[in-house]
């Protein structure tokens, strides 16, 4: 009989004590049992993710490891994940906070707000990539069919490109959202009233709540979800006439 295990036959007529030996071993070797499994899952999820693209939210990008006598680099795709881009903008910014909120702010109350959130996603999403690095992909000659990365690593049809629209839309929107509390929080603070409507000027929390209402549309989701699918366009004419994205830095900065 394997040890730690229970055979029935033997303990018929056992007293208390030696059944709850026996019902110990086999708790301890199931434990030791269930510790190698665990063990041997976490090394085997831990091999499978090194296989994988790496795919990360987008505040948390990293631009790889830089490993020369890697035969295989591994591609860092960002995803196209739901949530705010404060982190990531801060990280951008070489950690300066100050002017992370200020190009957020900019974002906000900019005339052409389709252009700023443009500016915005590219920054994220785009700049120092190359294509096949993009988190989202044109799937028909019309760009009506995209594909987006989700955070599970998979890729998404995403017909007409509406869920792609409404994500980015509701990214900034989460974006803005973050800056314009912690805008309103400096303006409720300040106790000297002139120095309060220089903030309320500096700030213009009101055009950016008008931003926001914008962003929520479904007209204005398409319309961020062509610019996008243009601008993808463009850089595979771009690389497919001078192996480089190079030039598209000239056309959209």
């Amino acid at each position: 009989m394997p040890s730690g295990t229970i055979d029935k036959d033997a303990s018929v007529g056992k007293t208390t004590t030696g059944l709850s030996a026996d019902l110990k071993g086999l708790v301890d070797l199931l434990v030791v049992q269930n510790k190698k499994l665990q063990e041997e899952l976490e090394a085997r999820i831990d091999k499978k993710c090194q296989q994988l693209v790496s795919c990360t939210i987008a505040p948390g990008v990293g631009g790889g490891d830089g490993n020369a006598d890697q035969k295989e680099p591994k591609i860092d795709i960002v995803c196209l994940a739901k949530g705010d881009y404060i982190k990531k903008l801060i990280d951008l910014h070489d950690g300066d906070e100050e002017k992370a909120m200020n190009y957020i702010k900019n974002v906000g109350i900019a005339t052409d707000f389709l252009e700023g959130d443009f500016r915005l996603i590219k920054k994220v999403y785009f700049d120092g990539r190359k294509k096949s690095e993009f988190p989202v992909r044109i799937k028909d000659y019309k760009r009506n069919k995209l594909e987006y990365l989700e955070e599970n690593g998979e890729w998404v049809l995403d017909i007409r490109g509406e869920i792609v629209g409404k994500r980015l839309c509701e990214n900034i929107v989460a974006t803005l959202l973050i800056a314009n509390t912690q805008f309103n929080e400096v303006i409720i603070n300040e106790q000297d009233e002139d120095r309060k409507e220089i903030l309320l000027d500096l700030f213009q929390i009101n055009k950016t709540q008008a931003h926001i209402m914008k962003l929520l549309e479904r007209k204005t989701q398409g319309k961020v979800s062509r610019r996008v699918a243009e601008f993808i366009n463009y850089c595979a004419e771009v690389q497919a006439e001078t192996g480089s994205l190079n030039n598209v830095k000239k056309a959209y900065n």
